[in-house]
């Protein structure tokens, strides 16, 4: 269902084990909510909704917001 919903691309390899019961999506979030309805209005469970962020993104977001802190 995820990997047909409009503005919504399945990650294949992203780093996790396949067996995991893990789903990977990359998409923006009126994507993402739209993803969400379908999916519960399929009545399929959802147990935790998480973005992912890497690292690089991570320590980009920690070093400016720490520039931010720094210049009040």
């Amino acid at each position: 269902m995820a990997d047909g919903a409009p503005g919504v691309r399945v990650v294949e390899d992203a780093g996790v084990r396949q067996d995991a019961g893990l789903l990977v999506v990359r998409a923006l979030v009126p994507a993402l909510d739209d993803l969400v309805v379908r999916l519960v209005e399929e009545g399929v469970s959802l147990r935790e909704f998480t973005p992912v962020v890497s690292p690089l993104e991570a320590a980009f977001l920690a070093l400016t917001e720490q520039q931010q802190e720094a210049g009040r």
